[in-house]
């Protein structure tokens, strides 16, 4: 498990799943060649209008993309703050397997 920017080696699977949730939440679907159905199509409500509604869209389909594309957690709870630039997502979930709990906050 390597970390996608240095390229050294992660040291816990906590750390490849918090990598593995920020790329998901923040890669658009079909950007990706061989794999048009990966990502987070939350990020297509971030060009709105940012409201409740909006936010409702956005963790909603946060939270599909994380189930589909992340076997190894529960999501237990997301939450958007609105930020100048972009929303901050807050994820809370359970690491199937060990049955910790895992938090990290994306920028989306």
């Amino acid at each position: 498990m390597m970390n996608r920017a240095t390229g050294r080696w992660l040291p816990d699977d906590l750390a490849h799943i918090r990598q593995s949730i920020g790329d998901i939440l923040t890669t658009h679907v079909a950007s990706r060649a061989y794999r048009r159905e990966y990502g987070n199509a939350a990020l297509d409500a971030i060009d709105a209008r940012v409201i409740g509604a909006t936010l409702i869209v956005l963790v909603s389909r946060a939270s599909a993309a994380l189930r589909r594309w992340e076997p190894r957690i529960e999501v237990q709870r997301i939450v958007p703050t609105i930020l100048d630039a972009g929303v901050l997502l807050s994820v809370t979930a359970t690491v199937v397997r060990q049955g910790v709990q895992l938090t990290t906050q994306i920028t989306v």
